[in-house]
């Protein structure tokens, strides 16, 4: 009997892990920023080929089952790179001196949306998904950066610095045409589309210190999605649209969060010394909030 019992406590472990929602991020335990990959309950489940330069802003495709970063490790300047979780096979896309980064996939898997600075100032810039026939989208003295993709792939939102502080901008790629979403004195930076591209998450110092608001996609309804006594960046919807992922400055450092869409509900994923910044939900397994 006792050996069933342990056999089922056993079984039960297994499963929660096997349940638990995965979350892509980068960390900078070891001195430089790295891919890991941590479970819901904060632990590591795997470090991305792990390197001495510093990887950046890693974005998950699940049509590719791979992912997108930015990294110097090929030279001082800073290239875009894909990579398979599984095989950490890397495959080089931009080979520029021009610091490509911030990218993003389209949900279809065909496009990339990516920052570059190979005409002087960043700019935004899509190309192929292989790396292949590179446009350049944004025409700006400023800086116009960090473009994601809405989920039908007809438009973009972006951050600019053309009038001053951060805002966020749509640009629809059918139009052509620029549209501005938040107007205030505030440092406004684009987060993630929702999956049903109704509403936009950012993150904005306007009430003091950074904080997660929503908007629709025209730009209006701007709200606090939750009030913390802490900043809050870097969000990301997972794959239901019930959850966001962010980056919160709390005792020191960067931890991981998950917050539910309401903002009922908080919960701190990593409690580590270091920095984890980034968080993207993997679509591997539901969310289980305790």
């Amino acid at each position: 009997m006792k050996n069933k019992i342990v056999l089922w406590i056993a079984l039960l472990f297994g499963l929660h892990h096997a349940l638990c929602a995965e979350i892509l991020c980068t960390s900078d335990e070891k001195g430089n920023w790295d891919m890991v990959i941590y479970n819901q309950d904060g632990e590591i489940l795997k470090r991305l080929a792990p390197h001495s330069s510093d990887d950046y802003c890693p974005t998950y495709s699940p049509i590719h089952k791979k992912v997108l970063f930015g990294s110097n490790r090929d030279n001082e300047s800073r290239n875009l790179f894909q990579i398979d979780p599984d095989t950490h096979l890397i495959i080089q896309l931009t080979a520029l001196p021009s610091r490509d980064g911030h990218a993003d996939w389209s949900d279809d898997g065909t496009k990339i949306a990516f920052q570059s600075r190979r005409d002087g100032n960043p700019e935004v810039y899509i190309m192929n998904s292989d790396g292949t026939a590179p446009r350049r989208i944004t025409h700006s003295g400023g800086f116009d950066g960090t473009p994601r993709w809405s989920p039908c792939g007809t438009q973009l939102t972006f951050n600019t610095s053309r009038h001053g502080s951060p805002d966020v901008y749509i640009y629809d790629l059918i139009k052509e045409k620029e549209t501005r979403l938040t107007n205030d004195k505030a440092k406004d930076y684009t987060g993630d589309w929702s999956p049903d591209g109704k509403s936009i998450l950012f993150s904005s110092d306007r009430l003091g210190h950074f904080q997660i608001y929503t908007m629709n996609w025209d730009g209006s309804n701007q709200t606090p999605v939750i009030r913390t006594p802490f900043p809050l960046a870097n969000p990301s919807y997972d794959a239901s649209g019930k959850f966001i992922a962010c980056s919160g400055f709390k005792d020191g450092n960067w931890d991981i969060f998950i917050i539910t869409v309401d903002g009922s509900h908080i919960q701190q994923v990593t409690r580590t010394a270091f920095n984890e910044r980034g968080p993207i939900i993997l679509d591997q397994a539901p969310i289980r909030l305790k």
